[in-house]
């Protein structure tokens, strides 16, 4: 059975963000704007919050305990990847950054707000049409 492509993107995100994230430093663009790192690493896990609670396809019963879970498995994710340049710092020239994880964790938990209150307000929309129709 072929996993959906909504997996697929997700895993293909993930790996691009991996190799980004333990890229050697010389081979990243140097780009003098402040603080331009955490923004990109914002809009980073950002992205792989929606694309994972995309992929879970979040049950409303469920929604609480799904959402954590994805947020927790983007967290990991991300100190995982600061953990791996901790160990590439000699080789590639890549640090260890509280900052970066700082970056990454708000990334993803703006993203689920951002998803949580857009499904809540669909849902209230829908509860207030079917009652108008009453």
């Amino acid at each position: 059975m072929q996993p959906p492509l909504r997996w697929l993107l997700l895993a293909g995100y993930s790996i691009a963000l991996a190799v980004a994230s333990l890229a050697p430093a010389s081979d990243l663009p140097s780009v003098q704007f402040p603080y331009l790192d955490k923004i990109i690493h914002f809009g980073m896990y950002a992205g792989l919050m929606l694309l994972l609670m995309r992929a879970m396809k979040i049950k409303p019963a469920h929604a609480a305990r799904s959402v954590i879970v994805a947020l927790s498995v983007c967290i990991a994710y991300g100190v995982l990847l600061e953990c791996g340049q901790l160990l590439l710092t000699k080789i590639a020239g890549r640090t260890f950054s509280v900052a970066d994880i700082a970056a990454n964790t708000t990334g993803a938990a703006v993203a689920t707000l951002a998803l949580t209150l857009r499904r809540k307000s669909s849902v209230s929309e829908l509860t207030l049409n079917l009652l108008k129709k009453r």
